[in-house]
């Protein structure tokens, strides 16, 4: 039993180099596999967080715009109301 574990042992030995350069390829491939996932991860952060800085803009944008036509509405319905009065009628009519 013990040659055959010992040749088991050889055989590891001789597919994965632990001296030199041999020994560090293995490991460069698996760095660069590692290093190319968290540079994707870290770019679809960086995606979803400009998506989601846009959105933040683009619906503060729409909120503007939506207060500045209500403004403008309430505006017009106040000039409205006193054009209105200074003719003596008032929205439902006369004014008695």
């Amino acid at each position: 039993m013990a040659t055959s574990s010992k040749a088991t042992k050889d055989s590891c030995m001789a597919t994965q180099p632990n001296k030199g350069k041999g020994a560090w390829e293995g490991n460069e491939k698996e760095e660069s596999v590692w290093e190319e996932a968290v540079r994707t991860v870290r770019k679809r952060e960086k995606e979803e967080l400009e998506r989601k800085k846009k959105e933040e803009q683009d619906n503060k944008m729409a909120e503007r715009a939506r207060m500045q036509r209500e403004y403008e509405q309430y505006g017009t319905r106040r000039r409205g109301m006193r054009r209105s009065r200074l003719n003596g009628t008032a929205w439902h009519g006369k004014i008695s």
